[in-house]
């Protein structure tokens, strides 16, 4: 999709729209009716997900040639984070501020039966004071495949493979919410070193000597190949969390560190 700044004339308000259209070229007249119908689902349930790290959908049309919906405005993106800093990761405080933030979000859309699937650092926007926030809730399920339906193979960009657990690859059934814990290990890896994690990776703290050595063993276990090995979830991934850091250096479970001070950009 292309995405544009707006303006709610009503409210004087600052929008970011996101217009669909290239991915309809992948799809017959017929089949384009399928996946419209996907979309808006998609769309109306993050919009009942309220929560202060993930995106707020504010309105939406798919009735249009081009559909598209709205949004609260961001500032920048997590990718544009982590290319500023060279492949060398993000200050290991603000690292996992934004892990925290993100875990929390996925939390709730679980708690309210939705998924992401498709976490990856371009989906990480930034409000005006800092705070990481989820966006693109379940739009890779908008064009998976369905044979029943005609369906066809269809991948928008290689951006994710690396976050995606086996079984969102293998496009099991089994996929819920331990895939979006995998995709989130995999991003708070690459927050705190600056690099994506491969089979025999060494473990965070061995690459970036200010990174807690408590945090090792939770990326390990949100990570596993193994859905029985990985947290099954972010309550399971929180309370490991907190247990490590029982210091309160990051106060306790439940409360969400949120920055109030403008970034100015």
């Amino acid at each position: 999709g292309t995405v544009f700044k707006g303006k709610a004339t009503a409210l004087g308000l600052d929008v970011s729209i996101k217009e669909l259209k290239d991915i309809f070229g992948y799809f017959s007249f017929l089949q384009r009716g399928e996946v419209i119908k996907r979309l808006k689902k998609e769309l109306c349930a993050q919009a009942q997900v309220r929560h202060p790290s993930i995106i707020q959908v504010l309105d939406q049309n798919t009735d249009q040639a081009r559909p598209y919906f709205v949004m609260e405005l961001c500032k920048g993106s997590l990718r544009e984070k982590l290319d500023a800093a060279g492949n060398k990761g993000i200050p290991v405080a603000q690292a996992i501020r934004y892990f925290l933030q993100l875990a929390y979000a996925l939390r709730a859309a679980h708690q309210q039966g939705l998924t992401h699937h498709n976490i990856k650092p371009e989906n990480v926007l930034f409000d005006a004071y800092g705070n990481a926030k989820l966006a693109d809730f379940g739009l890779s399920r908008v064009i998976e495949v369905d044979q029943t339906k005609g369906m066809p193979q269809v991948f928008v960009g290689t951006g994710g493979m690396g976050y995606m657990s086996p079984e969102l690859i293998s496009r099991g059934k089994e996929a819920g919410p331990s895939s979006d814990v995998y995709g989130l290990g995999i991003l708070l890896y690459e927050m705190l070193t600056g690099q994506l994690p491969g089979r025999r990776s060494p473990l965070p703290s061995e690459i970036n000597a200010e990174v807690p050595a408590a945090l090792d063993p939770i990326f390990d276990k949100m990570t596993q190949d193994r859905k029985e090995s990985r947290y099954p979830d972010f309550e399971a991934t929180l309370d490991d969390f907190y247990n490590a850091f029982s210091g309160k250096e990051y106060l306790t479970k439940g409360d969400v560190i949120l920055s109030s001070e403008p970034t100015g950009t």
